[in-house]
């Protein structure tokens, strides 16, 4: 193993961990402290639940490296498309949900409206996931680090196309947000940037996260100091989201010291699995009530 190939390694290892930390840190606080009738806190949990399984499987890639497997590669790598794109549709979700509340003026989503808000972000994942799976170089076994088992061109051109359209459609909406609501407000911009904030800062973890990997998939040779700041910043997407999350919620969070919050993170794993337990103690209660 060289020495690049092993700093990668490491830095792969411990950005996957920050971000199932960061993922489990905000579905934790969803499940323990939301009521669950904000359906923008409800969108940012399935973000979260899609950077923890997309980060999981980083995880796993990287610790047992079974690229030389071309069907565990395919498997893994169908996978890491999956939940990569799911991500990006959540935040795409996200985003259209801020600019339907700031075009309408209505928090209030019908259940139908938020089927329909689901299935619209659970579609790009599925579709290119099913592309990828019947349209992969499975006879390019060679042994790279990036993509263990090659997608064909077309479906890398899809990918681009689609994330970039994403991320301009998401910017055009933040530039119409702040335009109307300067309008609005006549020029104040503490009334203005709150709410286009929340659109920019999960639109900037998009970008950064995103942008090594699309260099990747161009194709482009990645030097080692590019390598590795592609190892830490395509595996930290929860990690990052975390950040948002607690900055966009930093009312409650000063409310704790430093160590608290830090013992809170660390430990969200474990205290995401015991409210998920209580969650359904009660709801078993419930049942046997009835």
């Amino acid at each position: 193993m060289s020495e690049n190939f092993r700093v990668d390694f490491i830095i792969s290892i411990v950005a996957s961990i920050l971000s199932i930390q960061g993922a489990c840190f905000i579905l934790f606080s969803y499940v323990a402290f939301s009521n669950r009738k904000n359906f923008l806190s409800q969108l940012v949990s399935f973000l979260a639940f899609a950077d923890l399984f997309w980060a999981s499987v980083l995880l796993v890639q990287a610790i047992f490296q079974l690229r030389e497997e071309i069907y565990w590669s395919c498997a893994l790598h169908a996978m890491n498309d999956f939940f990569s794109l799911l991500s990006v549709g959540y935040t795409f979700g996200i985003a259209i949900y801020i600019f339907y509340v700031c075009c309408v003026n209505d928090f209030n989503m019908s259940w139908k409206k938020q089927v329909i808000f689901h299935l619209f972000c659970w579609i790009l994942p599925i579709a290119m996931t099913t592309l990828f799976l019947f349209y992969h170089d499975s006879s390019d076994t060679s042994n790279t680090i990036i993509f263990p088992c090659p997608p064909t061109k077309p479906y890398i051109y899809t990918k681009l196309v689609l994330i970039g359209l994403c991320f301009v459609t998401i910017l055009l909406m933040i530039i119409f947000v702040v335009w109307k609501y300067w309008r609005l407000f006549s020029w104040r911009p503490r009334e203005v940037l709150p709410i286009p904030l929340r659109l920019s800062l999960y639109m900037l973890v998009f970008f950064v996260v995103w942008s090594f990997d699309l260099y990747a998939l161009l194709g482009f040779p990645l030097d080692p100091p590019v390598d590795m700041l592609a190892s830490f910043f395509c595996n930290t997407q929860g990690f990052f989201d975390c950040l948002v999350f607690g900055l966009l919620h930093w009312p409650l969070i000063r409310n704790y010291s430093l160590v608290t919050a830090l013992f809170a993170f660390l430990l969200s794993p474990i205290f995401l699995v015991l409210s998920l337990l209580e969650n359904l103690r009660r709801l078993s209660c419930g049942l046997d009530d009835d």
